[in-house]
């Protein structure tokens, strides 16, 4: 497993991790705080670390798998590069229901509702953070990043050290 720096709203700190360690720290919600305010975790290593490919799919697959994050039901995996996602001005927009199948108005509505209504049961991980100007971005997600918006939802942020 490759190394990367994570900092964590939980611990406040930065410090090399190994994968199986950022999973597992993505994973604690056992300090009272963090059952309040959720999780804000920012991944940093170099170009070719494998932000995307390792961590991020691993994290999604081992979800999906039912070995991790177990109180987590929905997962959002967002590139941040894409403009639908980095410009997006609310949360149907972020998640870009419509072109992932999800064509009925109530069907988006209801999802959102539920993402809403439930946000420590919710992960959402923003990648390539250094992809992107940061005033290029919309406030609704400058917001989630810093856990403004969403503060109750487990967000995961991947990018190289050096942020835009």
């Amino acid at each position: 497993e490759r190394m990367a720096h994570a900092f964590s709203s939980g611990t406040g700190r930065m410090k090399p991790l190994q994968l199986g360690q950022m999973l597992r720290l993505a994973s604690k919600r056992r300090h009272r705080l963090l059952k309040k305010i959720g999780v804000r975790i920012l991944a940093l290593a170099g170009a070719g670390v494998g932000k995307t490919m390792a961590f991020l799919k691993k994290a999604a697959l081992e979800w999906a798998r039912g070995n991790i994050w177990p109180n987590i039901d929905l997962l959002f995996a967002l590139p941040l590069r894409q403009p639908s996602v980095h410009l997006a001005k609310d949360l149907e927009e972020l998640l870009n229901l419509k072109d992932h199948g999800f064509h009925r108005q109530a069907d988006r509505e209801e999802i959102c509702d539920y993402v809403s209504k439930n946000l420590n049961r919710v992960c959402i991980i923003l990648d390539g953070l250094d992809e992107i100007k940061l005033s290029e971005c919309s406030d609704f997600v400058l917001k989630i990043i810093k856990g403004i918006s969403l503060d109750g939802a487990r967000v995961i942020v991947t990018s190289r050290p050096s942020i835009p």
